[in-house]
């Protein structure tokens, strides 16, 4: 028995409408997923007024919406011209990083360009510094208050192509509520200790 071609396309262009829907649809939830997550992120940083304790929350909140295997948050010391880092988390294990100076390696170049990194291969980019073994792909958000770089959250991974354009996205607006949160918890920090050098 021989089905004529034309009966075959209109069903296959209905199988292929019904799949892009189904991908809209399971893409649309998990946007409202991430942005739901991101608002009630953007609720629980801004009570955080203790530094230490607000970048260990932000790394424990970014792994809601963006999966990463090593996470940094650094900023920048204006002083030295470099980025300092704050928070350095492998594996879930925290680690210690150097220094990096504005314009070096990937995070120093989205700091002082001020504007995000996505590489899909870091062997393939002059920029990378190495640190960690086993980094395949990057991601680099700065930090911003209107126009300046307070710092950058660094995202790494094992996998090539790790990182999305919607990882951009999303971080972009994350990194927007934790400079906010970062700014608010150092004048909270230069408040108390000028209060009690007066005392």
């Amino acid at each position: 028995y021989f089905r004529p071609p034309q009966l075959v396309y209109p069903f296959g262009a209905h199988v292929a409408v019904a799949l892009v829907n189904a991908q809209l649809f399971d893409r649309s939830r998990r946007d409202a997923e991430a942005f739901e997550t991101l608002a009630e992120i953007g609720r629980d940083v801004a009570s955080v007024l203790d530094l230490d304790e607000l970048f260990s929350r932000i790394a424990q909140l970014t792994k809601r919406v963006i999966d990463y295997r090593t996470f940094g948050i650094l900023l920048v010391n204006e002083e030295r011209g470099e980025l300092e880092m704050k928070l350095a988390v492998h594996y879930g294990e925290k680690v210690d990083v150097p220094r990096v100076r504005l314009g070096e390696g990937l995070v120093g170049y989205a700091a002082l360009h001020r504007e995000p990194v996505l590489v899909s291969d870091v062997s393939q980019d002059p920029r990378y510094i190495k640190l960690v073994p086993d980094v395949r792909s990057e991601l680099v958000i700065p930090l911003l208050l209107k126009d300046r770089c307070i710092g950058v959250v660094d995202l790494e991974s094992p996998e090539l192509d790790a990182f999305s354009k919607r990882d951009v996205e999303i971080l972009t607006l994350l990194a927007s509520q934790a400079a906010v949160a970062i700014e608010n918890a150092r004048l909270y920090e230069e408040v108390r200790a000028n209060e009690e050098r007066l005392e």
